[in-house]
């Protein structure tokens, strides 16, 4: 496993990390995942990404069972807060009360005393950033949290974020969390470049465009199993003809390269090292193993191909 530093902060990060958005109770069978994440950590994964609203909070409590077989404290352990977390106007987006509240709840269900890394799921309109900013201080000086980050920001709100830190005296994100892929390059807009200035480590999520860039849609079918088939399936925002054709063509080019085409797609993620991490979900060894690979993969003799199939690939704004 490679590591790279998490922005200016003191934390070293897997370049592939594990995350749990998919984790569904009930649904998602807890022993395999533990043995997966288990079998991640033994062979250098550090980081965990997760959210109090990912599954109700049982992605979260899912995390919290896995301190029995892996060592906490050599986990870098990363949660978010900005969706709604029950009834009322106040139990959703960055002001002081949700934000300390999230955390309080986030505590308990990680059965951790703090977190590593506290993010803002998306940037909140209605709450001064002013208000986020001192919360977050307060939760960093109380030991709460260690460091916090922003979440699909622009890169006008990474910059108003990190200087009104500044200029309040207070502690300044670390990390930048934003959908990132071949398909989906919106994060070139400004907000990587804007990272790298003031010292944000940008996590990569969605890498995979949500599995259309594993190639297991190139056949033109849909596999039994795979994400397309479940309810939540129009959620996928990549699975459209033109992308799949895409994704066709690109695992022609990363079979040409010798390369699996997940670990094609994760390895062009990491092709610049302002990227810190990319946030990947397995159901299987297979998929572990394939994704781990690109840590050690080089493709930068085949971006000019990939560019020539990506040329013309309209820009996909991942706004809801």
């Amino acid at each position: 496993m490679k590591y790279r530093k998490l922005g200016n902060s003191g934390l070293n990060v897997s370049v592939i990390s594990l995350g749990t958005w998919k984790y569904k109770n009930g649904e998602t069978d807890s022993q395999t995942w533990s043995r997966l994440f288990s079998q991640a950590f033994e062979q250098g994964v550090n980081y965990f990404d997760t959210a109090i609203t990912y599954d109700t909070g049982n992605a979260e409590r899912f995390l919290g069972r896995l301190w029995s077989i892996i060592s906490r404290d050599k986990v870098i352990l990363g949660t978010k807060c900005f969706f709604p977390t029950g009834e009322g106007p106040d139990n959703k987006g960055l002001s002081a009360k949700h934000i300390e509240k999230c955390v309080h709840d986030s505590l308990k269900n990680l059965n951790t005393d703090n977190i590593d890394l506290f993010q803002c799921h998306r940037w909140d309109n209605d709450t001064p950033i002013e208000e986020t900013i001192q919360a977050m201080d307060m939760l960093v000086k109380q030991g709460k949290i260690r460091y916090w980050g922003l979440g699909s920001a622009t890169a006008a709100q990474v910059t108003e974020a990190t200087l009104k830190s500044d200029l309040m005296g207070c502690v300044r994100p670390v990390s930048h969390q934003h959908v990132y892929n071949m398909f989906n390059r919106t994060a070139e807009f400004g907000a990587l470049e804007a990272g790298k200035r003031f010292g944000l480590g940008f996590l990569a999520y969605s890498p995979l465009a949500q599995g259309v860039l594993t190639g297991k849609y190139a056949a033109g079918k849909i596999p039994s199993g795979s994400r397309a088939t479940s309810q939540d399936a129009n959620t996928i925002w990549d699975f459209k003809p033109e992308k799949i054709e895409k994704s066709r063509l690109l695992a022609e080019l990363a079979q040409k390269a010798g390369i699996d085409t997940a670990t094609f797609a994760l390895a062009w993620c990491l092709r610049t090292d302002t990227v810190s991490s990319v946030i990947t979900s397995v159901n299987n060894e297979s998929q572990l193993s394939i994704n781990l690979a690109a840590a050690d993969t080089e493709v930068s003799n085949w971006l000019d191909e990939a560019a020539r199939i990506m040329d013309n690939e309209p820009y996909n704004i991942y706004t809801t």
